[in-house]
């Protein structure tokens, strides 16, 4: 039964093909602070509080920035490659005095 064991976790650690998985990657902090920031704007709440209705949602807009701001960083190997420019089409244009 060991053995069976043993084998089942040496056949799993030779998966690891040397890729970032998703949750890895690194996260732009302008892209998160603008998508995070956009999802507290627009987040109505509850409207009734009950426990921690409103931990829950900022937890949820905090979750949803980190997901839209994961990218692949130049030169490595990942599971979802997407790449720092496609990351940062979320921000809006920049004008002229900012």
């Amino acid at each position: 039964m060991k053995r069976f064991v043993l084998i089942g976790l040496l056949a799993l650690a030779a998966c690891d093909d040397g890729r970032l998985r998703w949750f890895e990657q690194p996260n732009d902090p302008a892209v998160f602070a603008y998508v995070n920031d956009q999802c507290l704007v627009r987040a109505r709440g509850p409207n009734v509080t009950h426990y921690n209705d409103w931990a829950e949602a900022i937890g949820e807009c905090r979750t949803t920035a980190e997901n839209a701001s994961r990218y692949c960083p130049a030169g490595a190997r990942c599971t979802a490659a997407v790449s720092l420019a496609d990351v940062r089409r979320v921000l809006p244009a920049r004008t002229p005095h900012q």
